[in-house]
C-alpha cells in the first residue's frame, strides 16, 4: 500500500509508526513542524513528524503547500493508494483529492457530524455536548462532510477542560489509527455518509474570540472558561462589563466610520456549515475593499450565525467589529444581544439603538441598568437616525449630565480587545 502523510502534532507520528509496522510504503510526508505555533506542542511532549520521518529514511517536504503545483506534481508522481490527514491548516482542492485510488482521508478531532471546522474539543465543551470523539474520514471538498470510516465516541466530563478532552481525543485517536489502517490493508473498510441534518459547524479563530460576555448565564460562562483552559496556551479573556464600574458610554457612527457592503441577495451567503466557498469569497473581497475604517455594516443582517461566508469575510479582510441588530431599548434581560459581543469566531457585533421621542427615558433606564449592574453600559447610535429635533449636541449633554461619557468606535473596539487572563496560578 503506497501511501503519504500530510499532518502535525504526535497523531501524525503514531500514524507513520503504524503505517510502517503494517507494511505500508510510506513515500513522503508535509510537516508543519519548523512552524513557530508547533513549538508548544514539542514542549507539551508532541513528537516532530519531521524527525522522525528523517530517521527512518522517509522523504520530508516542511514548506510544500497542499495546493501548490510542485504538490500537485509530486503527489501525481507517486502512484499513491492513500494520503492521510491530521491536523492541518489547509483545504484540500479537488485536483489533490483525486489523486489517490482509494483517496485522501482525515482524521477529526470531533464526533462528526458534529462540530465541523475549526476547535472541536472547546466547542463540544462550550455547548454543553455530553459526548465528544474522533473520526476516520474520506476528505469531500467540504470541510469534514465526507464518509465516514470510523469513529470512537466518549464521554465530556462535568469538570472537563479543553486540556483533559484532547488527552482523551489524543489516546482514542491513536486507537482509531491502528484499527483503521488495518482495515484499508483487507479492504474491509466502509464508508457512511454523514446525517447532514445533524451538522455542526465552527468557523476558524478562538471561540467569541476568547471573550466572556458578561450577561451569559453561570453555567454558560463556567463551560466557555473549562473549554479555554489549556496550559500553557493562552486562556480567556473578560469584557469591559466585567470592570466593576457603572458608567453610560455613548458613540456615534457615521459613514465615515463604516463601510458599507451593499449585498443585492443575501441568500447567496446564508450558511450556517461553511465559511464560504472560492466564489464567494472573491465577490465578498470585491465588496470589502479595507480603506481604514474600522467597521463594517452589511444591510439587512440582524443574525450573523445564519451567514457564516459573511463573518468569515470580515475577520479575513481585518474589520475590527461590523454593525449588528437594530434594537429600541436597552433592557436588563437582553443585555447579551443588545449590548457590544462576540460573534463565534471573534467579530465584535455592534448593535445600534434606535432611538424615539422617549430618548431621555431610554438614556434614564440604560443608566438605572448600569447602577443595578455595577458595569458600563454601551449606547451606540448612528448619527443618520437622528431627527431633527433630536441632536447629538443634546444627546451628549444628557449623557454628561448622567455621569456618562463619549467614546469613538475605535476606543470602543479597543476596550474590547482585553489581556487574557493568567489562570497559570
Amino acid at each position: 500500500m503506497r501511501a503519504f502523510i500530510i499532518g502535525s502534532k504526535e497523531l501524525s507520528c503514531v500514524i507513520l509508526e503504524t503505517m510502517l509496522d503494517y507494511g505500508y510504503e510510506v513515500l513522503g510526508v508535509f510537516s508543519r513542524d519548523r512552524e513557530p505555533g508547533m513549538n508548544t506542542w514539542h514542549d507539551l511532549g508532541h513528537r516532530s513528524l519531521e524527525i522522525l520521518a528523517r530517521e527512518k529514511g522517509i522523504p520530508v517536504y516542511d514548506s510544500m503547500k497542499v495546493n501548490s503545483h510542485a504538490s500537485l506534481e509530486l503527489l501525481s508522481s507517486l502512484n499513491l493508494d492513500l494520503i492521510v490527514s491530521c491536523f492541518w491548516s489547509e483545504l484540500f482542492k479537488e485536483a489533490i483529492l483525486n489523486i489517490p485510488k482509494l483517496g485522501v482521508f482525515n482524521i477529526h478531532t470531533a464526533l462528526l457530524p458534529a462540530n465541523r471546522g475549526s476547535r472541536p474539543g472547546p466547542w463540544a465543551i462550550i455547548n454543553g455536548d455530553e459526548k465528544a470523539g474522533v473520526t476516520f474520514h474520506k476528505m469531500t471538498q467540504g470541510v469534514d462532510d465526507g464518509p465516514i470510516v470510523d469513529q470512537i465516541a466518549f464521554d465530556i466530563s462535568n469538570n472537563e477542560t479543553a486540556a483533559s478532552l484532547y488527552q482523551k481525543v489524543n489516546d482514542s485517536a491513536v486507537e482509531l489509527v491502528k484499527s483503521t489502517l488495518r482495515k484499508f490493508l483487507d479492504n474491509s473498510y466502509t464508508l457512511t455518509p454523514q446525517n447532514s441534518s445533524k451538522a455542526t459547524y465552527q468557523l476558524r479563530g478562538e471561540p467569541f474570540g476568547g471573550q466572556v460576555n458578561a450577561f451569559w448565564s453561570e453555567i454558560k460562562t463556567d463551560r466557555f472558561k473549562r473549554a479555554m483552559t489549556f496550559p500553557p496556551f493562552k486562556a480567556y479573556r473578560l469584557s469591559p462589563h466585567h470592570s466593576d464600574k457603572a458608567e453610560l458610554v455613548l458613540t456615534f457612527i457615521n459613514e465615515e466610520t463604516y463601510q458599507t457592503i451593499d449585498i443585492l441577495d443575501l441568500s447567496l451567503f446564508k450558511d450556517s456549515l461553511s465559511g464560504g466557498n472560492a466564489w464567494q469569497r472573491k465577490f465578498l473581497k470585491s465588496l470589502m475593499t479595507k480603506d481604514q475604517r474600522p467597521m463594517a455594516y452589511i444591510k439587512a443582517i440582524s443574525n450573523f450565525k445564519e451567514y457564516q461566508p459573511l463573518l468569515e469575510s470580515l475577520k479575513m479582510r481585518g474589520y475590527k467589529s461590523t454593525i449588528g441588530k437594530s434594537i429600541n431599548s436597552i433592557e436588563s434581560d437582553d443585555l447579551e444581544f443588545s449590548q457590544p459581543h462576540r460573534e463565534t469566531n471573534g467579530m465584535l457585533i455592534l448593535p445600534v439603538l434606535k432611538l424615539d421621542e422617549h430618548w431621555t427615558r431610554t438614556f434614564s433606564n440604560a443608566n438605572n441598568i448600569s447602577i443595578e449592574k455595577n458595569c458600563p453600559i454601551y449606547l451606540i447610535i448612528d448619527e443618520k437616525d437622528l431627527e431633527t429635533s433630536t441632536s447629538k449636541e443634546s444627546l451628549s449633554q444628557e449623557i454628561l449630565n448622567l455621569g456618562g461619557r463619549l467614546a469613538s468606535i475605535d476606543e470602543v473596539c479597543t476596550e474590547f480587545d482585553m489581556k487574557y487572563e493568567n489562570i497559570s496560578t
